[in-house]
C-alpha cells in the first residue's frame, strides 16, 4: 500500500503571492477603513480556527487579514509559523502510519486499534472532511480495512479446512457461515452505512464529491434490499440444512447395517426414511447453489449501477465462503454440503454392494471348501 502525504506543502508560496496581489500600493500601507474592521479580532479568529483544526479556513482568514491590513503581516506570519508547526506534526503522524501498516507482527485488531487512534490525531490537526488529509486517510483506511479483512477471512478458512480434513462437514460450515456473518470485517461496516444512509449526503466518505454520494447511494437503495433477502434466505436454508445433517448422520449408520442384514428385497421399508434426508439434503444443496448465484448476479448489478468501482465487498465475502477461493484446494460451504451427501450415498452403496457380493462370496468359499 502506497502512503504519502503532501500537506500544503504551497500554501506558504501562495498566501505570498495572494498578499502581494492584494496589498494596494500606496504608502503608510494601514488597514481598510470602510467598515468596522478589526484587525485583533480577525487575528484571534484565524487564531481559534487553526486550534480547531480549520487549517484552510484560517489560511483564508489571514490571506484576507494580509489584503485588508499589511501592517499586520508580521502577526500574520506567526500565525502562518503555527499552521507549518501542525502541518509538521501530520507529516510525522503519517511516517507512523507508515512504518505501522506492514507490520505483521500485530494482530489484525491491534493492528486497526493503534492506526485508528493515528488517524484521530491526523483529523484533531486537520479537522476539515474535505481536504487532502482527510482524503489521504480515506485511501489509506479503505486499503487497509480490506487486507485486514482479508487475514480475518484468512483466519476463518483455515478453522473450516481444519474441520473439513476430520469430515466434520456441520462444524467446517459452521466456520465458513461464521466468516460471513461476522461484523468484524471492515467492508460489512460500509456496506451498513450505505444500505442505511438517509440521504446521499450521509455517504460521508465522498463529501467533496456530491455526484458520487448520489451514485452509491442510489445504487444502494436499489440493490441492497434484494440482497439483505437473499443473504437471509441463506442463513435460513443452511440453519435447516445443518439441521438434517445431524439426522442424516443419525440414519447413516442404522441404514447400513440394515443394509448388511437385510435381503434387497427388505430395503425399501428399511431405507425409506434415510433415502428421504439424503433427498431432502440434496433439495437443499441445490437450494444454496441457486441462491449462491442469485447473489452473484445481484453483486455484478451493483457494480454497474457503481459506475464499475466497488465500494465495498461483502457479496464477494459471502460468494467466496459459498464457493470456496480460486487456486486454492476444494473448500467452502458447498464443498462440505456436497462432501457430505456423496460420503452418505458411498456409504450406503458400498454397505448395498456387500450385501449382493455376500452370497456369491459365501457360494464360493462353500464350493472351494466342499
Amino acid at each position: 500500500m502506497r502512503i504519502s502525504y503532501r500537506g500544503r506543502r504551497g500554501v506558504f508560496p501562495l498566501i505570498l503571492l495572494l498578499m502581494i496581489l492584494g496589498v494596494p500600493l500606496y504608502a503608510g500601507g494601514g488597514a481598510d477603513s470602510t467598515d468596522n474592521y478589526d484587525p485583533k479580532a480577525e487575528l484571534e479568529n484565524a487564531a481559534a480556527l487553526i486550534e480547531e483544526g480549520h487549517l484552510d479556513d484560517a489560511i483564508q482568514a489571514l490571506v484576507e487579514i494580509a489584503r485588508r491590513d499589511p501592517e499586520q503581516m508580521e502577526r500574520v506570519q506567526k500565525i502562518i509559523l503555527s499552521i507549518r508547526e501542525r502541518e509538521k506534526k501530520i507529516y510525522e503522524l503519517f511516517d507512523d502510519i507508515k512504518i505501522l501498516v506492514p507490520r505483521d507482527d500485530l494482530d489484525p485488531d491491534e493492528k486497526l486499534r493503534l492506526l485508528e487512534d493515528l488517524f484521530n490525531k491526523v483529523k484533531i490537526l486537520d479537522s476539515d472532511p474535505t481536504s487532502d488529509t482527510w482524503k489521504n486517510l480515506s485511501y489509506i483506511e479503505s486499503g487497509l480495512l480490506q487486507s485486514l479483512d482479508i487475514l480475518r477471512r484468512e483466519d476463518f478458512f483455515i478453522r473450516g479446512n481444519e474441520k473439513l480434513a476430520l469430515l466434520q462437514y456441520k462444524e467446517a460450515v459452521d466456520e465458513y457461515q461464521s466468516g460471513f456473518l461476522n461484523s468484524v470485517f471492515g467492508e460489512s461496516q460500509t456496506y451498513e452505512k450505505y444500505r442505511n444512509a438517509g440521504s446521499p449526503e450521509d455517504i460521508e466518505k465522498y463529501l467533496v464529491n456530491p455526484e458520487r454520494q448520489k451514485v452509491i447511494f442510489d445504487a444502494y437503495k436499489k440493490n441492497a434490499p434484494q440482497g439483505d433477502i437473499i443473504i437471509e434466505d441463506m442463513e435460513s436454508l443452511l440453519n435447516l440444512w445443518k439441521q438434517n445433517s445431524l439426522l442424516l448422520n443419525d440414519l447413516e449408520t442404522s441404514a447400513v447395517n440394515a443394509v448388511i442384514v437385510l435381503n434387497p428385497e427388505s430395503w425399501d421399508d428399511a431405507l425409506a426414511e434415510y433415502l428421504g434426508a439424503l433427498k431432502t439434503i440434496a433439495d437443499e444443496i441445490q437450494g444454496s447453489i441457486i441462491l449462491s448465484e442469485n447473489l452473484t448476479n445481484l453483486k455484478l448489478k451493483l457494480y454497474e449501477d457503481l459506475g464499475g468501482t466497488p465500494e465495498e465487498f461483502r457479496y464477494d465475502r459471502i460468494g467466496l465462503f459459498f464457493s470456496g477461493r480460486e487456486g486454492m484446494e476444494p473448500e467452502g460451504i458447498l464443498f462440505a454440503q456436497e462432501s457430505q451427501w456423496e460420503n452418505a450415498y458411498l456409504s450406503l452403496f458400498s454397505g448395498m454392494l456387500e450385501r449382493v457380493r455376500r452370497p456369491y462370496t459365501d457360494g464360493q468359499v462353500q464350493f472351494n471348501s466342499g
